[in-house]
C-alpha cells in the first residue's frame, strides 16, 4: 500500500504544481485584460429593508498546496429566505430564546428527523462571521475573487485560508461574514449602515469564528493546554491547590513539565487580538461554544475564559510558575484581556436586558462596555463609539446615526478627524443623558483628561479613548469583579461555558443540555437603593452653545478644605516610591463642632470613605482600622518610601498574639504603604494613625484580603480630602483647595467643580464620595431651606 501511495504522490505532485499555475495565469490573464478598462471590483448593492447582507462563499480547493491561491466570489443573500423546514420548526419554539440556543436545538431537531440539507437555516446555505485582528492594511497579498486577482492585506488571505481547511471542510454553501470584504470600505454609507447592523449580523450567523492569527511562541501548546484544563475543570479537578503545590516545588528548584505551556498561554493573552475595539461587539454577540483558532490548533471560548479565570484567581501562583517580567509581557495588554473575557458574559446579559427591558440606567452602560471600551484600541479614535454601538437600545443608536452618514474618508487629514472625533464623543455623551435621564456620565472621565486630551472636550464630556483610572463610587462595579463574578457567570443562567469534553480535550460539535435562561433580572439594583446622593431625583437638562455647554440643577454643600498625600501606583501597579510633597492640612478650627459626635462614629465614618461604604455595612465586618500602627519609625519612613517592617519584629510580634501569617504577603503590604502615606493627615483632631491602636492585642478575626485590595484601589488617583464642614471624602487626585462641592441632581455622588475665569461657569473635576452625603442626607435641605437649589453651567 505505501508503494502504490508513493507512485500516486508523484503523479499529483507535477499535477497540483500544474493546477496551482495555471489558476494564477488564468486569473492574471483576466485581471490584465480588464486593467485596460481600468477594473475595480464593483460592490453589489444590499437592500437593509429586505435584511440582505453580502457574503464571501469560498471555493474548495483543487489541490493541497499551500500555494494555491485562495477563490472565492462575493454574494449578496437575505436572513428573511429561509427554508422552509427550519421556517416551520422556528414558528413552533419560542421566540424569546437566544439564538445560539436555537441553532442548537435546531441542530437537535435535524439529527432526530434525519432532514436532508444538514443544517442549513436559509434557502442559500448558511454563514459564520468572523471576529479577527486587521493588523496591518497593506494590501500585501492576492485573492481570485469572481476570477480576478484582488489585493487584501496578509491577516484576510490568512483567515480566509485557515477557515477553508479547518472549519468549513466539505460542508456546502457556508459563507463567511468578514467585515473586510462584506462592507464596501470605499463607501462611507455602506459602512454606517453596516455598523449599525453589527448586532443582527453576529447574532444571527451560524457561530463566530475567532482567529487570533498565525501560530507562534508555542501557540500550540497554549490551545492544548486549555483545552486539558478545561476538561479538568468539567472533572472538578482541584486547579488552585494544584498550582499551589506546583509554585512552591519550583520554589524549591523542582523542574515543572508544562511550565512552557504555561508560559504560552499568558503570551497567548498578549496578542493583539484582545485589545481590538471591534471584538468586544462581536464575542458580546457570540457565545463561548464559538470556536478559537490559531494557527492549525483550535479550541472555544469558554475555556480561553475558563483559564483566565483560573490564572487571575491564582495570580500568585501563576506569577511564581510563569513570571510575568521575565517573558517582558505587556501587563496592559495582559489587563485588558482579563478585562474582555471576564466580563463578556455579563454583557451578553445587558443585550438580552435591553431588549427585554424599557429601562436603561447608565450603570448597565458603564459597567461593563464602557469601561471595555475605553481599555480596548482602535485604528480611528471614534470607533471608540462606533465600535461597540451594535450592542446598545435604539434610543441611543437613533442619536448617533446622523453622524455616521459623515464618516470621514480614509484619506482625510489628521485635524478633519479629531474634529469629527470630538463631535462624536460630544454626542454621545448627550445620547447617554437623554436616553437614561442620569449625569453620572459627565465624570467617567480619566483624572487627567485636561492636561492629556488632545480634542479640546467640555469638561463634562468623556475623552474615551483615554482608559478608566478610578475605581466607581458604586458598588458592584467592574473593578470589583473578583468579588462578584459568580453573580454574573451563574447568577443569572449563563450557560456551561464549554461544550462537553472527552478524553483527548474538547470534542467540536457537541453541546451542553442546560438551557439558559430568558428570565433577566437586575440583581445590582438593590445594592444601590439609598446610594444616590440626589435622592433620585432629576435635574433639568438644557444644551447650548453648539452643545458645549451644559445647564443642569444642584447646590453646593461645602468646599474642599484639607488634602492629603497621593498614593502614586507605577505602571506595574505597585505604590511609588517618591514622597509627593502636596500635603495641605486642613484650615477648619478644631475648636468647631465636628459633624461626627465622638472617636468612634468618626472612625467609622473615616472607614466608610475609604471603602465607598454609605450604609455603614463596614463598620460591622470591616477590621481594618485594627491593624496597629507600627510606631513613629513608620512617620519617618515614610517619606522615602523605605519598607522597613521586618526590622522592628512588628509582624512577629502579631502572629505571637494570633494574627494570620499569610495576611502580610500581597495587598497587605500595599495596604501598609498606603497608611504610612496618609498617617500624619489630620481628620479632624486627629492624625490618621492615631484612628489605629498603638499597641499589638490579641486578634480573634483577621482584616478580609478583599477589603485591603478594595482600599488600595480606591486610594489610586484619588486623594483623602477634608471639607469646610469636617466632614471627610475621596476627591480625584488633580482636587484643589477651595474646589466647592455641589450635590447635582441626576448625579449619584457629589461632584467637585472649578469656577471658570468667567464665574458663571464651572469646569467638572470628578465626582467625591463625601461622608454624610452619599445617601440623599442634604435633598431635604432643599425644601427646609437649608439649601439652595441653582442652575449650574459646565463648560
Amino acid at each position: 500500500m505505501g508503494v502504490i501511495s508513493r507512485i500516486r504522490s508523484l503523479y499529483q505532485y507535477p499535477c497540483s504544481i500544474c493546477i496551482v499555475f495555471g489558476i494564477k495565469m488564468l486569473a492574471r490573464l483576466r485581471s490584465l485584460i480588464n486593467s485596460r478598462n481600468r477594473y475595480q471590483y464593483q460592490y453589489q448593492e444590499v437592500d437593509v429593508s429586505q435584511n440582505q447582507l453580502r457574503l464571501v462563499m469560498i471555493t474548495p480547493p483543487y489541490t493541497k498546496r499551500v500555494d494555491e491561491p485562495l477563490r472565492c466570489t462575493i454574494e449578496v443573500v437575505s436572513l428573511n429566505d429561509l427554508n422552509a423546514e427550519f421556517e416551520a420548526w422556528d414558528a413552533k419554539v419560542s421566540p424569546s430564546l437566544p439564538p445560539r440556543k436555537k441553532i442548537i436545538l435546531w441542530h437537535e431537531f435535524v439529527d432526530k428527523e434525519k432532514l436532508p440539507g444538514k443544517y442549513n437555516r436559509y434557502r442559500w446555505g448558511d454563514y459564520v462571521a468572523l471576529s479577527y485582528t486587521w493588523g496591518s492594511v497593506e494590501k500585501s497579498h492576492w485573492i481570485i475573487l469572481d476570477g480576478h486577482l484582488h489585493r487584501v492585506p496578509k491577516n484576510v488571505d490568512e483567515n480566509l485560508r485557515s477557515l477553508r481547511s479547518q472549519v468549513f471542510g466539505n460542508r456546502p454553501r457556508c459563507g463567511v461574514w468578514i467585515d473586510y470584504l462584506s462592507i464596501n470600505q470605499d463607501d462611507t454609507i455602506d459602512r454606517s449602515q453596516q455598523v449599525m447592523r453589527m448586532q443582527t449580523i453576529y447574532r444571527s450567523s451560524h457561530n463566530v469564528v475567532v482567529h487570533l492569527g498565525e501560530a507562534s511562541d508555542d501557540s500550540d501548546l497554549a490551545l492544548n493546554l486549555i483545552n486539558t484544563i478545561s476538561y479538568n475543570i468539567s472533572q472538578d479537578f482541584d486547579y488552585g491547590k494544584g498550582l499551589a503545590i506546583t509554585a512552591a516545588q519550583i520554589s524549591q528548584g523542582i523542574p515543572f513539565p508544562d511550565q512552557k505551556a504555561y508560559m504560552a498561554v499568558r503570551k497567548l493573552f498578549n496578542r493583539p487580538y484582545w485589545r481590538r475595539l471591534w471584538i468586544i461587539q462581536e464575542l458580546a454577540l457570540a457565545d463561548d461554544l464559538s470556536i478559537v483558532l490559531c494557527g492549525n490548533s483550535m479550541t472555544y471560548i469558554g475555556g480561553i475564559r475558563q483559564t483566565m479565570k483560573l490564572l487571575v484567581d491564582n495570580t500568585v501562583a501563576v506569577e511564581m510558575i510563569t513570571p510575568g517580567a521575565a517573558m517582558e509581557l505587556d501587563v496592559e495588554a495582559q489587563q485588558a484581556a482579563v478585562v474582555l473575557l471576564w466580563w463578556i458574559g455579563r454583557l451578553r446579559k445587558h443585550i438580552l436586558l435591553w431588549k427585554e427591558s424599557k429601562v436603561l440606567t447608565y450603570l448597565e452602560l458603564r459597567s461593563p462596555a464602557l469601561t471595555m471600551a475605553q481599555w480596548a484600541k482602535a485604528t480611528h479614535q471614534y470607533d471608540k463609539v462606533f465600535g461597540i454601538m451594535g450592542l446598545f437600545p435604539g434610543e441611543i443608536s437613533e442619536v448617533m446615526k446622523p453622524l455616521l452618514t459623515e464618516l470621514p474618508s480614509t484619506d482625510v487629514c489628521q485635524h478633519e478627524e479629531d474634529a469629527y472625533t470630538k463631535r462624536v464623543f460630544m454626542k454621545f455623551a448627550v445620547a447617554i443623558i437623554q436616553s437614561t435621564d442620569d449625569l453620572d456620565i459627565i465624570f467617567a472621565r480619566n483624572t487627567f483628561q485636561a492636561e492629556t486630551s488632545k480634542y479640546g472636550l467640555p469638561t463634562w464630556v468623556t475623552d474615551w479613548t483615554l482608559k478608566p483610572d478610578r475605581t466607581s463610587t458604586i458598588p458592584n462595579n467592574e473593578w470589583h469583579f473578583f468579588q462578584d463574578a459568580d453573580i454574573w457567570e451563574k447568577g443569572l443562567g449563563e450557560s456551561d461555558p464549554v461544550p462537553n469534553k472527552g478524553k483527548q480535550g474538547i470534542v467540536a460539535d457537541t453541546v451542553s443540555d442546560s438551557t439558559p435562561s430568558t428570565n433577566i433580572s437586575r440583581p445590582w439594583i438593590t445594592t444601590l437603593e439609598g446610594r444616590r446622593a440626589d435622592g433620585g431625583r432629576k435635574s433639568k437638562v438644557n444644551l447650548f452653545a453648539d452643545d458645549e455647554l451644559l445647564a443642569c440643577q444642584g447646590f453646593v454643600i461645602g468646599h474642599v478644605d484639607g488634602i492629603a498625600p497621593e498614593i502614586l501606583i507605577d505602571d506595574a501597579g505597585s505604590l511609588d516610591g517618591r514622597w509627593p510633597e502636596d500635603m495641605v492640612q486642613p484650615k477648619r478650627d478644631m475648636t468647631l463642632e465636628s459633624p461626627y459626635k465622638n472617636d468612634d462614629e468618626a472612625a467609622n465614618a473615616l472607614l466608610r470613605t475609604l471603602l465607598f461604604d454609605p450604609l455603614d455595612e463596614c463598620d460591622k465586618r470591616s477590621l481594618l482600622l485594627t491593624v496597629p500602627w507600627l510606631g513613629e519609625e513608620a512617620d519617618e519612613n515614610a517619606r522615602s518610601g523605605e519598607f522597613t517592617i521586618n526590622e522592628h519584629g512588628f509582624i512577629q510580634e502579631l502572629i505571637e498574639h494570633g494574627w494570620d501569617a499569610r495576611m502580610f504577603v500581597g495587598q497587605f503590604l500595599l495596604y501598609e504603604l498606603a497608611r504610612r502615606r496618609l498617617g500624619l493627615f489630620r481628620l479632624g483632631h486627629k492624625r490618621l494613625k492615631d484612628f489605629f491602636p498603638n499597641r499589638v492585642s490579641t486578634c480573634t478575626e483577621k482584616p478580609l484580603e478583599n477589603d485591603y485590595m478594595q482600599l488600595v484601589s480606591n486610594l489610586s488617583n484619588r486623594r483623602l480630602v477634608t471639607m469646610n464642614t469636617g466632614h471627610f471624602g475621596l476627591a480625584p487626585a488633580v482636587v484643589r483647595p477651595h474646589d466647592q462641592i455641589f450635590v447635582i441632581l441626576g448625579c449619584s455622588a457629589p461632584v467637585i467643580l472649578r469656577k471658570c475665569e468667567e464665574k458663571v461657569l464651572y469646569k467638572v473635576v470628578g465626582e467625591c464620595y463625601v461622608d454624610g452625603f452619599m445617601r440623599g442626607e442634604a435633598i431635604d435641605g432643599i425644601d427646609n431651606g437649608s439649601y439652595t437649589l441653582e442652575e449650574i453651567t459646565l463648560c
